[in-house]
Order: C-alpha cells, then sequence, then structure tokens
C-alpha cells in the first residue's frame, strides 16, 4: 500500500516539474519576444538557452521536500522534450529554406 502512494507521490512530482518548466519557457520567451528586438530568434535557440534557467531552477526545485526530486526530473523532461521538438523544427527550417530560390 505504501509503494503505490510513493509512485503516484513521484509521478505527481514529475508532472509539476514539467509544468514548472513549461511556465518558464513561456515566461522567458514572452519576455524575450516582448522586451528585446530579437524577434523570432529566441523561438529558435530555446533548446540551448533552457539550460541557463533549467539548470538553477532544477537544483530549486531540490528544496521542496515532498515533490523536490521527481519535479527536477520532470524539469529535464520537459528540456529534453523542448529540445528535440526545437531541433526537428529547426531542421525542417532549414529545409524549406535551403529549397527555396530567392
Amino acid at each position: 500500500m505504501g509503494d503505490t502512494n510513493r509512485d503516484a507521490s513521484y509521478k505527481k512530482g514529475i508532472w509539476l516539474g514539467v509544468g514548472v518548466a513549461g511556465l518558464a519557457h513561456a515566461l522567458i520567451m514572452l519576455g524575450l519576444f516582448f522586451l528585446t528586438d530579437f524577434g523570432a530568434v529566441p523561438f529558435m535557440i530555446i533548446g540551448i538557452v533552457q539550460l541557463v534557467y533549467l539548470g538553477p531552477l532544477s537544483l530549486l526545485v531540490l528544496l521542496n521536500k515532498p515533490y523536490g526530486k521527481a519535479m527536477s526530473v520532470g524539469i529535464w523532461y520537459a528540456a529534453g522534450i523542448t529540445f528535440l521538438l526545437n531541433a526537428a523544427c529547426f531542421g525542417i527550417v532549414l529545409v524549406v529554406v535551403a529549397n527555396k530560390d530567392f
């Protein structure tokens, strides 16, 4: 019975971590988009730039007693998914631009 509660708590912590990472991505990207003149560049390089703010964030959530470790794992799951999606979309953009006649 105790293992079931522990597993459910760990899963909840992972999903909380994914949510925290998603919120961090949204806030950083909206801030960069509206407060700078970079335009769409932050969206193109989020895969690498996310290490700057998700690294300290994952260490900070370790202070959360009930969900800390699981939230940190969830943040890194979200970071991996973000990196892979960013790389795939950037690759598609490069292929389209390479095949375009200017």
